[in-house]
């Protein structure tokens, strides 16, 4: 019988509260600024070439010092600080009382004030951070850029974290759905524990309750059982949320606490004979890895800026993340859930042996289980998430520094909270080599009885590939073996561990059609994510490539201070799609429904060589405008498509038929100014036509704001994008046009292109455009009409948006 229960108003539920507004904050004990969170302090200092390198971009170390007061009641039981993300190496007082350190830059932690607490009176909380560019291999940025909350509960309380909702199993006729929580106590005695659970609509579709025993000072563990008629089952093509409501009551029905976290119907599974299944059905993982940074935003983690790089994904035809290499937001959590992508959820970029000189190595052996538990316990009633990753190119991928049994050991540590999902690691090539002083013996030992050190780059030669016997004890504990750049691996590998399910965790743009032709072919390859769905701050310039009037590059390396972003993104650091992502959605979505676009090599380029990192992509833009000089010059032209052939057409002549080679169709004919078509013929019928015109010369620019009303949050952001165009109002992809903006009623966050080059600083009011684009963004703490006005070409436009 379930008991009806009721709210007293004296009762203290353990409650949320965000407490991101209102933080001073200092950087290098400098002057102290009003700033709200997310805060990325960061990407606002010049970067200083003299004393940093590419990875981290050039920005500098720097430490950051927050503090706010808070009100505390005099009726306040317990208070627990949530902080969801702070770089790096934070300590965390109350009241001048140290209350916790915490060195990984990305899991969120809790921290218990009790002991500090000053009731009826003002509490100071104050957080200390030290980003150091030593400690990263890409740019990390500085401060609290997630959120943090308070949460305040009573006598009885579900903590956060402590509600685990699991789909025991589910198809279209009947859910089972798990409740399993810990119910904390200031007495022994025992609690009514109600669960039910709500539809979209905020209907109940079922419910349950349980009694419990309690005992003062302790976590008891309580499992309810629900069952939902005719599900609606959560997928990334129906992303379906229902919400589960617990309350916690004396058996007379006077309530102690109340939880809630929404939640998808969903089952997952997955083996080498049927591969990836959601919900029972087959899925290929069209997925994409994606550090945390947003341009000028640097990593502060607006809810609106990680909305618009998913909402972007989800047009070209992605359905999955890997959250490159660290724990992602509850935002990205929750913005995956909502938009139906399937996640990977990685812990670590290093075990014991570095990376960099001052990375999490310094700390792993002493945190990492504290680590593992903040990731897992954060995510686990996120839908969208599939796995968890214990590491990203673990050196100790060949058993050095115990690298075996730290693969086991991390693998049980994550189902000791989970096993609801599998767990994986992506595994490259083994790099590590004696030194050239070696003595003769030292060398010989290295080896390990081996001949090659173990890239695994000629899979099955004798004498060269030692690399599966190597890496076998380690992958051993993983449910989902990750691959990077390994695509070709996956045939031969599978002969000699036929049960071993692969995913392809990083894959180059330039043999992706390669890749995923395997990934189609065999059920044991469940899905391929690019490296990188978006650019990103550092990792500078490791997608760049080189005509040879300019040089040659051999191989990956960080360039040099002039560039700021690795440039490897199907997205440029503005948002906006790149040719390779083009590329990608046209074997992923076929000839008749990718979207279809045409690209040019400049004619000055004809037959000249080439070169690359092998992270980049070809030096091709969507123009079919060029100085007159080339007039009848010989001039390359592409499009990407599965189609059987592509017809072109030039001023509405014929002009030739190509036949795809790997989804790339291509064209050289004398350039004529004008309209080029490309028609794509599928048996024998044309199904698309892409058309590229040329362009007068820039002249004017066009501004868009992507929403017309903002919350006057300080949170919630509004993009406009600029277009350059001629006089007739055409795209013009011209780069290198000086934009500058000011903004009335708001603040100018920052004015950026697609630029890998940017100039300093990016997060400024100036910046030069990228193949005829940059992005505004802007924000306002205050009511009214926040107007952007941007002066370029010796034009100024304006727009406006009303925030309320």
């Amino acid at each position: 019988m379930n008991v009806e229960y009721r709210i007293r108003e004296e009762n203290r539920f353990m409650k949320r509260q965000r407490i991101s507004d209102g933080w001073m904050r200092s950087v290098n004990k400098g002057a102290e600024r009003r700033v709200d969170l997310p805060d990325d302090f960061v990407i606002t200092l010049p970067r200083v070439p003299s004393q940093c390198d590419g990875y981290a971009g050039f920005y500098p170390t720097a430490d950051g010092v927050y503090h706010k007061y808070i009100g505390v009641s005099e009726k306040t039981r317990h208070l627990l600080l949530d902080i969801e993300g702070a770089y790096q190496e934070a300590t965390v007082s109350w009241n001048g009382e140290v209350l916790a350190v915490h060195h990984h830059g990305y899991t969120p932690f809790l921290v218990n004030p009790d002991a500090a607490l000053r009731r009826g009176e003002n509490n100071l909380i104050k957080i200390e951070v030290l980003s150091s560019h030593l400690s990263t291999r890409w740019y990390a940025g500085g401060g609290l850029y997630r959120d943090v909350y308070l949460w305040e509960g009573g006598a009885v309380r579900v903590e956060p974290w402590d509600l685990f909702v699991t789909t025991r199993e589910a198809d279209a006729a009947h859910a089972v759905i798990g409740a399993d929580m810990k119910i904390l106590a200031d007495f022994d005695g025992e609690v009514l524990a109600h669960a039910e659970i709500l539809d979209a609509e905020g209907k109940r579709v079922a419910r349950e309750e349980v009694r419990v025993s309690l005992s003062e000072g302790e976590k008891t563990p309580c499992r309810l059982t629900l069952e939902v008629r005719e599900p609606a089952l959560w997928s990334d093509g129906t992303p379906y949320l229902y919400t589960m409501k617990i309350a916690l009551t004396s058996p007379e029905g006077e309530v102690y606490d109340t939880a809630s976290t929404d939640f998808g119907i969903r089952t997952i599974s997955f083996d080498a004979a049927h591969g990836f299944r959601v919900n029972g059905k087959s899925v290929k993982l069209r997925g994409g890895c994606m550090h945390h940074t947003h341009g000028a935003l640097g990593a502060a983690d607006f809810a609106t800026a990680v909305e618009r790089q998913l909402r972007g994904l989800k047009a070209a035809g992605f359905n999955a993340i890997r959250s490159s290499h660290n724990p992602p937001s509850e935002t990205l959590l929750t913005l995956c859930d909502k938009l139906g992508f399937y996640l990977m959820d990685e812990a670590f970029d290093m075990w014991r042996m570095p990376k960099t000189r001052a990375d999490y190595h310094l700390h792993f052996d002493a945190c990492f289980r504290e680590d593992i538990a903040a990731m897992v316990l954060h995510a686990r009633n996120h839908p969208s998430v599939i796995s968890y990753s214990i590491g990203n190119e673990i050196r100790e991928c060949d058993g050095t520094s115990g690298g075996y049994a730290l693969s086991r050991l991390l693998s049980d540590e994550i189902r000791k909270y989970d096993r609801t999902r599998p767990v994986t690691a992506a595994v490259c090539g083994i790099y590590e080599s004696p030194r050239a002083d070696a003595p003769a013996d030292y060398a010989k030992s290295f080896m390990k009885g081996y001949t090659d050190i173990g890239r695994g780059e000629l899979p099955g030669v004798p004498g060269e590939d030692s690399w599966l016997a190597r890496t076998e004890k380690f992958m051993e504990p993983l449910d989902i073996v990750g691959y990077n750049y390994k695509h070709y691996r996956y045939a031969y590998d599978h002969e000699k561990f036929p049960d071993r399910v692969i995913w392809g965790s990083e894959t180059w743009a330039l043999t992706f059609y390669d890749s995923w032709r395997l990934v189609e072919k065999y059920p044991h390859v469940i899905g391929d994510f690019c490296w990188t769905c978006y650019d990103s701050l550092g990792e500078d310039g490791t997608g760049r490539s080189l005509w040879a009037r300019e040089g040659r590059v051999d191989g990956i390396s960080v360039a040099g201070y002039e560039w700021i972003s690795c440039f490897q993104g199907d997205f440029d650091l503005a948002g906006f799609r790149r040719p390779q992502s083009y590329f990608r959605e046209a074997i992923w979505r076929g000839a008749k429904a990718a979207v279809a676009k045409i690209f040019t090599t400049h004619p000055e380029h004809t037959g000249e060589g080439f070169t690359g990192t092998a992270w980049h992509w070809y030096d091709v833009h969507e123009s079919w405008t060029f100085d007159d000089r080339y007039l009848g010059k010989p001039t390359k032209a592409e499009i990407y498509t599965t189609a059987n052939a592509v017809r072109w057409y030039l001023n509405g002549r014929e002009v030739g038929e190509s036949v795809p080679d790997g989804a790339i169709a291509s064209i050289l004919l004398p350039y004529e100014r004008g309209t080029l078509e490309a028609a794509l013929i599928v048996n024998g019928e044309e199904v698309k036509r892409a058309t590229l015109r040329t362009t007068g010369e820039a002249c004017d620019f066009v501004l868009a704001a992507e929403k017309s009303e903002i919350a006057a949050d300080n949170r919630d952001l509004c993009y406009v994008t600029v277009h350059i165009t001629d006089g007739a109002g055409a795209p013009v992809t011209v780069s290198g046009i000086h934009l500058s903006a000011l903004v009335t009623g708001g603040e100018l966050l920052g004015l950026f292109s697609g630029d890998p080059k940017a100039k300093d600083p990016i997060a400024s009011g100036e910046c030069d455009t990228f193949d005829g684009t940059a992005v505004a963004v802007l924000r306002t703490d205050r009511a009214g009409t926040v107007t952007l006005t941007v002066k370029a070409i010796d034009k100024e436009h304006t727009v406006s948006v009303f925030a309320k």
